[in-house]
């Protein structure tokens, strides 16, 4: 794919994931790295036909001790050659043994403490969007993880393209676009970028299966196979979103408060109630990290009640109480949640 066709598709891109009425003004998450690096110079050749302002944003965790630093030397650079703002910060984690047991994870660790920056970045420097340059590979990886381990909830929707986090949308506009795309752009325009070393080792789950996908998607009609299963499944939660915003109009919402009828969950298949209630519950806790604020286990009993006619009060987790009424569903949170 040409420079100018490459523009051309992340200009197109960002113009139909862009929320409606939202400044034009993109923070972009810049490791330094090819994607990253490739998204940068694109935003920055895209200009005024799709923004009106960019600024990058790098996080040094410093696991990889000085390379971690030389990346960081690199994006601010980059950033002066593109005339850009750039916000850096950097990870001090904490002991391990201080942590709780699911956050001692250092990889995971340092994904959540990066997330953390960069939409406090953006929410403090007044950025209403951040960029992630995720690209078609990396989709690949994502969904085969996920069926590698179980194929549970959100198995097929890997990731998003657009989702809110925390106030700030999150986009990711090279989804559609090949690794090798971008590597290509960068070696025809001369642009350098970081490599990091710990994906060329076979530590981590994902660089392994990333050394496996030209054996387990050979194909294009085996890629196209995959991801059109991907785009059913979001049809369907799409048709769901579309009765959510129509049920919405007759829903009592405040902070930290939501009423429904109990009718319109229990129109709804079983998937679609899990997939309209975590959506209405991340609205509650817009703070909750990941997709779902509550897993499936807990929603079932609530569900159980709903079809029995049963009444009462359910604690769900992240601190959500569930008070089944006569004719209505409220939820809220509780005091300290």
């Amino acid at each position: 794919m040409s420079k100018e066709a490459l523009v051309e598709h992340l200009a197109w891109r960002l113009a139909s994931l862009w929320p409606a009425n939202l400044p034009r003004k993109l923070l972009i998450a810049c490791s330094g790295g090819p994607d990253s690096a490739a998204l940068a110079h694109l935003c920055c050749q895209a200009g005024d036909s799709c923004l009106d302002q960019v600024a990058l944003a790098h996080f040094n965790h410093g696991l990889r001790g000085d390379e971690s630093d030389q990346d960081q030397i690199f994006v601010e650079d980059l950033s002066r050659r593109l005339g850009v703002p750039c916000y850096a910060g950097k990870w001090t984690p904490l002991p391990r043994e201080s942590l709780p047991h699911q956050d001692r994870n250092p990889q995971a660790a340092a994904r959540k403490a990066r997330y953390d920056f960069l939409l406090e970045t953006a929410r403090q420097e007044d950025y209403p969007v951040l960029a992630t340059a995720h690209q078609r590979e990396d989709q690949i990886e994502t969904l085969l993880l996920n069926f590698e381990r179980g194929g549970g909830d959100g198995a097929w929707l890997g990731i998003r393209d657009r989702i809110r986090m925390q106030g700030v949308w999150v986009l990711r506009p090279l989804l559609e676009t090949s690794r090798q795309s971008l590597l290509d752009y960068l070696a025809a325009e001369r642009l350098p970028y970081r490599i990091d070393s710990s994906n060329l080792t076979g530590k981590y789950r994902r660089n392994r299966l990333r050394a496996e996908i030209g054996e387990r998607i050979k194909t294009e009609s085996a890629y196209q196979a995959l991801l059109q299963k991907r785009q059913e499944r979001i049809q369907e939660e799409q048709g769901w979103l579309r009765l959510l915003d129509e049920g919405r109009k007759g829903f009592l919402s405040s902070p930290g408060s939501l009423v429904l009828p109990r009718s319109f969950l229990e129109a709804l298949p079983e998937d679609g109630r899990f997939f309209c209630l975590r959506e209405l519950l991340r609205d509650l806790r817009p703070a909750a990290a990941g997709w779902y604020p509550v897993r499936r286990a807990p929603l079932r009993i609530l569900f159980t009640w709903l079809d029995n006619g049963k009444k009462g009060t359910l604690c769900l987790p992240g601190g959500i109480r569930a008070e089944l009424r006569e004719r209505t569903l409220r939820f809220s949170l509780s005091a300290g949640s």
